[in-house]
């Protein structure tokens, strides 16, 4: 039996489940390589920065600036030398309606907040008070940086090129649970992580990539990533996947925490679950966003490469 069809199609591409397998092969050996540059540079320069435990906000900093270089070397490489594909096609370039897409996407994180503050009232009780001043300016901005990096980052990795050609390898849904279960797992590792919290991850994973599919663009579920963790983090003052920073305010919440959530963060309860299958559903049925008809174009144009069944 000849070995190549396992690793090309009848049209000679490489199949898509090869294409995952070296794009994260990259992606590793990339990380690993900026890690130790990186590393390097700053034992020479500040060894004492090394020593920074994992939540502070420096360490997250450097993380999510050498995590976003492979990042983006390792889907430009994959896209323009092995799928030959524009980065127009996989929706991570600004667009017609980029902005518009953003917008809703920060919009709709709004709407959940809300719902989980309302549900954290109903099912506990709900301390807020004020927890910034003009002292914190920096480390609040420097937050919403790294905030912002960090969200770009895992929008590449997990809904940028491994969820696009796995698409078109093994379809939709399992392109999407395979995907949005790896995500999960790497959140698992998170201060005060537990199977709750893991499945929720999974299931916004879902609701990150049901929003990446209406509009076959980052910018939709980015706008919801990063209003989810900005208005999470920095303005309520609570844990997002474990993770505490600075904040405007600082709210505490009492009650069940298999419902309310507890350390880990809104995401660690039963509300988190509510919140993230109604937004899933909310973009599911109620069509919000759309694809761009300059993505349509770069979509129609390479459609022997890209999944478009749902465009």
């Amino acid at each position: 039996m000849p070995l190549l069809p396992l690793f090309v199609d009848s049209r000679h591409e490489i199949r898509s489940g090869w294409k995952f397998v070296a794009y994260s092969t990259l992606l590793v050996f990339l990380f690993v390589l900026t890690s130790l540059a990186v590393g390097g540079l700053i034992y020479l320069l500040d060894p004492g920065f090394l020593l920074l435990a994992p939540s502070d906000i420096r360490f997250l900093g450097l993380n999510a600036i050498v995590l976003f270089i492979p990042a983006s070397v390792a889907f430009f490489i994959m896209a323009r030398f092995v799928d030959r594909v524009p980065l127009t096609a996989f929706g991570i370039t600004p667009h017609d309606r980029w902005l518009r897409d953003l917008c809703t996407g920060v919009a709709l994180a709004v709407g959940m907040l809300g719902i989980m503050i309302v549900g954290s009232f109903l099912f506990g009780k709900v301390q807020m008070q004020w927890n910034a001043s003009v002292m914190a300016i920096p480390a609040l901005a420097t937050t919403v940086a790294v905030l912002l990096i960090s969200a770009l980052n895992e929008e590449l990795v997990f809904r940028g090129y491994p969820l696009q050609v796995l698409l078109k390898g093994i379809g939709p849904w399992a392109a999407i649970l395979l995907v949005s279960s790896i995500w999960a797992l790497l959140h698992a590792r998170n201060e005060g992580a537990t199977v709750l919290s893991t499945l929720n991850t999974i299931i916004a994973g879902v609701f990150f990539s049901r929003a990446y599919m209406e509009t076959r663009s980052i910018w939709l579920p980015y706008g919801i990533h990063i209003g989810w963790n900005v208005g999470t983090a920095v303005v309520l003052g609570v844990p997002v996947s474990g993770i505490e920073t600075a904040s405007l305010l600082k709210t505490q919440v009492s009650g069940p925490p298999s419902i309310v959530g507890g350390g880990y963060g809104p995401e660690d309860g039963l509300l988190g679950t509510v919140i993230f299958l109604a937004g899933a559903i909310v973009i599911r049925r109620m069509r919000i966003g759309k694809v761009s008809p300059q993505v349509q174009t770069y979509l129609a144009a390479y459609a022997d490469k890209v999944y478009i069944e749902e465009v």
